[in-house]
């Protein structure tokens, strides 16, 4: 039960122009005067703050109404100010996802310094296992803390309330698998609301996109204890290239219930489905000659609409997930909160493209291929126990977060492709591809199957030693265990197993140097085991585990409501990192290698302002430069690919406060994107590297907000500036969207 407050009373010395009123035990002094006429006050409610209004339901949280966010959960796992972590913790809000209405996630993130992507945020596959933070890859994702295997191709953003960001080394709080030494990517849901709402909403863009999606949430009860929340969208969604389109279908519930005035649960179910037809972006370069006089030759210009995808080319995905937390309350200060989760996921893609070459007389050729992966279906269980408490010894105040966690993804895997020799088949003019080719003969060659899980249990304090000054320390103590086998035929598979352990700490000191300013610095390391890789023709690779660790200083803002953000300094090193192998042929069979030692350093600020009322402003610069410092394979002191050395963000919008214009807004913003490279240089092909330009794009915003009506109009590309806006390898170039807008309207009830 909640504790009871306790109080005691002093009897009141009384002056000789005073006397006492006496309320319940309590002594109100009043002036003394003739002939006193009765006073009534209001009653004085001396109970415990109920635990029923902290459990659910909640008003709109941080990031609804600006663009300020004080709080997170994924630098910590409990949710505490930003001044408690000493690590850089960037938040989307939902304001933010609201005004800029990304179609990706991978869009959202281009608010964040320090993130990047060999694709572009207009891909209708978010490539979120793609993404790189602070120069290195992030290989997993998570979702409400929890592991979240199915956001290859099928993430969704309607249903999210925020999405966090954790820079630097993750293994503390989230183990192995999830512990990439980049940082780490949370997306946290909606959840239900103490009031009634309902927001109905279409939009239509200049490609034919039209869809439908509808956010409804509602107390079941009239005291409120049990509230329920409904986020659904269906829509056709087109891109500017031939025959690219992609549909999407996604529906979410969230149930939360007060058992007791201590105890509330969270249920969630979770259905996510999509269809695409794929872009394969523009023929970039083909390599011409060989070893170190090797070098790219650049491929013949095409419009930004061709697509070297068969119109039969079709990636299926679909995802359902199921989720469960329970929270118990022992009083304010002390908590548990037990999590769960089951994911089964699928993919089922049919492939059908063209590989560029140069044929010995300069004539450009493009082999056709075919190939159908199914994988799937994915099974996933993960699971957090935390216990979270606040107490004080020896006059030091704690604030602990400590824990285990049980994760595990098991999968069935097979490749398919035709007898027929349909690698004969090309053409030559990119234009005008012979499209259509029967694949007679399909047949299953390539079996495999995987299990990985993981078990660690964690700790980290927060101790104030001062009110200004604060200590933070942790450690997570991982065992994990993976199995994997493949082949060309089912009854005489290749396998391959790996176990171990390994332990993944943080500490930081964080000093309040002036109201609202945090100095902070801290050194964070981490150990990663490497799933096996499974090549083309059924080898099975295996690698040592990633071994990590960051040194960074900073300094974080909260003040007065105005301004928040981080600004930082980081370097970064990393072992045992695995890319493809140098050798191009057996890069294209899918070997890889490990790279020896890869550096970053970087400087970062993120941070928003709320300018006036009613008018926001957000501001997000990244200084990454990663480089190999250590390879026997690759050129010592060459960058890392897909990663821009310079971005630059900002953002900002105004809504009219009062007056005739009342509720119309306006803004935009504007990207900064520096050179980037599209692969590792080698020692023996020095030359095979394409860099890509930087580029500035902008973008405009301008709504109105009528009674319960919002009609909104989203320009991308400004001034159609052309640019290659990605490239996950110099094959491939995906240049920029064309100038296009996107109208919504929104009604709530």
């Amino acid at each position: 039960m909640p504790s009871t407050p306790r109080f005691r009373f002093a009897r009141p010395t009384l002056r000789s122009n005073e006397r006492a009123l006496l309320l319940g035990g309590c002594a109100l002094l009043l002036p003394a005067r003739a002939h006193a006429q009765p006073v009534e006050l209001p009653p004085i409610d001396v109970s415990a703050p109920s635990a029923v209004q902290s459990m659910i339901g909640e008003g709109l949280p941080e990031g609804h109404k600006d663009y300020l966010i004080t709080r997170s959960s994924t630098g910590s796992k409990a949710e505490l100010p930003n001044s408690f972590v000493p690590q850089h913790v960037t938040t989307i809000p939902h304001k933010i996802i609201e005004e800029q209405a990304p179609r990706t996630i991978t869009e959202a993130l281009q608010n964040v310094s320090g993130v990047s992507s060999p694709y572009p945020s207009y891909y209708p596959l978010d490539q979120l296992t793609s993404l790189y933070i602070r120069g290195f890859q992030v290989s997993t994702t998570l979702r409400d803390g929890l592991w979240d295997p199915t956001p290859f191709g099928n993430a969704w953003i309607g249903n999210l309330e925020r999405v966090e960001v954790l820079k630097g080394p993750s293994a503390l709080l989230y183990g192995a698998y999830s512990g990439d030494v980049g940082g780490a990517l949370n997306l946290v849901t909606k959840k239900p609301l103490s009031d009634p709402h309902a927001t109905i909403s279409s939009e239509f863009d200049t490609y034919g996109t039209h869809a439908v999606s509808a956010d409804l949430s509602t107390p079941l009860a009239d005291n409120k204890d049990w509230l329920v929340r409904l986020n659904m969208h269906e829509g056709g969604h087109r891109l500017f290239a031939d025959d690219t389109f992609f549909e999407k279908r996604h529906i979410s519930g969230m149930l939360q219930g007060q058992l007791t005035s201590q105890d509330a649960i969270t249920l969630e179910a979770e259905y996510r489905w999509q269809n695409t037809h794929p872009y394969s972006g523009q023929p970039g370069f083909v390599t011409v000659g060989s070893g170190v006089s090797a070098i790219l030759a650049p491929l013949a210009p095409t419009s930004r609409d061709t697509n070297l995808y068969d119109p039969r080319s079709t990636y299926r995905y679909r995802s359902d997930a199921l989720r469960g937390v329970y929270e118990h309350k022992f009083d304010e200060d002390w908590s548990i909160k037990s999590s769960a989760q089951y994911t089964l996921t699928s993919r089922d893609t049919v492939s059908i493209t063209a590989t560029p070459s140069l044929l010995s007389s300069g004539a450009e050729k493009f082999t056709q291929s075919y190939s159908e992966i199914r994988m799937g279906p994915v099974y996933a269980v993960d699971t957090d126990q935390m216990l979270h408490g606040r107490f004080s010894t020896f006059g030091l105040s704690h604030d602990l977060v400590l824990g285990g966690r049980f994760a595990d993804q098991w999968y069935k895997m097979d490749m398919r492709k035709p007898t027929n020799g349909f690698s004969s088949f090309y053409f030559n003019d990119p234009s005008y591809p012979n499209w259509g080719v029967p694949a007679l003969n399909v047949y299953q060659y390539m079996f495999g199957d995987s299990d990985t899980h993981q078990f660690n249990e964690y700790l980290n304090d927060v101790v104030s030693i001062t009110d200004q000054l604060r200590v933070s320390a942790g450690a997570n103590l991982t065992q994990y265990r993976s199995f994997s086998e493949s082949g060309m035929n089912p009854l005489k598979m290749a396998s391959s197993k790996s176990r171990g352990s390994g332990i993944g700490w943080r500490v930081g000191l964080l000093y309040d140097f002036l109201p609202g300013f945090t100095a902070y610095s801290g050194y964070s390391t981490t150990f990663k085991p490497q799933y096996p890789n499974t090549t083309n023709d059924g080898t099975i690779q295996t690698f040592d585990p990633l071994k990590g660790d960051q040194i960074e200083i900073g300094v974080k803002a909260d003040l007065n409501d105005k301004l928040s953000g981080t600004a930082s300094i980081y370097q970064i090193e990393l072992d045992n990192v695995t890319t493809a192998d140098p050798d191009p042929t057996r890069a294209t069979n899918g070997y890889k290698v490990q790279t020896g030692k890869q550096r970053s350093r970087g400087v970062e600020i993120d941070a928003t302002y709320k300018i006036a009322p009613g008018w926001n402003f957000l501001l997000a610069y990244g200084h990454t430069d990663v480089r190999i410092v250590a390879d026997s394979t690759y050129v010592v002191g060459s960058r890392t690919p897909f990663v821009p050395q310079d971005t630059l963000r900002l953002w900002s919008v105004y809504e009219v406060q009062s007056g005739d214009f009342a509720g119309l807004g306006f803004g935009g913003g504007m990207r900064f994107v520096g050179s980037r490279t599209t692969n590792l240089v080698s020692q023996t092909t020095p030359n095979l590297v394409a860099t890509l330009g930087a580029y500035a794009t902008f973008d405009a915003l301008a709504y109105y907000k009528y009674e319960n009506a919002k009609l909104s109009v989203n320009v991308r590309n400004l001034f159609d500036a052309h640019y290659r806006e990605a490239s996950p390898s110099s094959a491939w170039l995906f240049p920029s969207e064309p100038l296009n807008a996107t109208l919504r309207l929104e009604v709530t009830f």
